[in-house]
This record gives C-alpha cells, structure tokens and sequence, in this order.
C-alpha cells in the first residue's frame, strides 16, 4: 500500500500545472461572456428607447386627431341644426316675398361661412407619387 499512495499523489501534482490556466480561462470565458450579455442588454435598451419615442410620437399624433375629430364634429352639428332648420324657416316664410328674400340672403351668408369653414378645417390631400 505504500507505493500506492505516492503514485496517486504524484498524478495529482502532474495536473496542478494545469489549475492556473483553467482559472485564467474561466476568468477570460466569464469576462467575455459577461462583455456579450452586456451588449445585448444596451441593444434591447436602445431599442426600447426607440419604442419609447415612437410611443410618444403615436400619443401625440392622436391627441391631435382626437382634437381634429372633436372640431369636425362641432361643424358637422352645426350644419345639421342648419340645414334642419331650413325646412321649418321656408314654410314659415310661407309666399311672403320679403321674408323669403332674407332667408335667401341669411343662407347664402351662412353657405359662405359653412364653405369657408370647411375648407379650413380640410387637411390638404397629400400628394400622389407620379
């Protein structure tokens, strides 16, 4: 049993050269893969700054649509109270032509401002690719 013991020994202290080097590699394999999971969290942090600020665009534009929709809306109401009205002003004039005259005249005031509404709140059409 003696000679045994040394032999076992002695395999062990051929492979002790061995401990530095598998230290030094596992640092490096750690360092680097350490190095790659970095990279790849600031890409996905660079990306979700990127959503971010698309995100905030989005909010913005439909702040601006909700606006838009609520001021068509308003005009939209508008020219229906108008244009119901008008059935109910032309059998009051009845045949009377002076009243008739000034319902001519206060619908052609409002076409004009109904007109000029519209076209002020139409957004130009966008230009088609030749």
């Amino acid at each position: 049993m003696g000679t045994f013991r040394p032999l076992r020994m002695e395999s062990l202290r051929s492979n002790y050269t061995l401990m530095p080097n598998l230290g030094s590699q596992l640092n490096d394999a750690i360092y680097s893969a350490a190095l790659t999971y970095n990279q790849q969290i600031d890409n996905i942090l660079t990306e979700l700054r990127l959503l971010n600020k698309e995100l905030m665009n989005m909010s913005t534009e439909m702040d601006n649509l909700t606006a838009q929709v609520h001021a068509n809306s308003d005009l939209l109401d508008s020219a229906v109270t108008l244009i119901n009205g008008i059935a109910n002003r032309i059998t009051a004039a009845g045949v009377d032509p002076v009243a008739l005259d000034a319902l001519t005249t206060e619908l052609k005031a409002k076409d004009e401002a109904l007109a000029a509404s519209v076209t002020a709140n139409t957004p130009a059409s966008p230009a088609t690719p030749a």
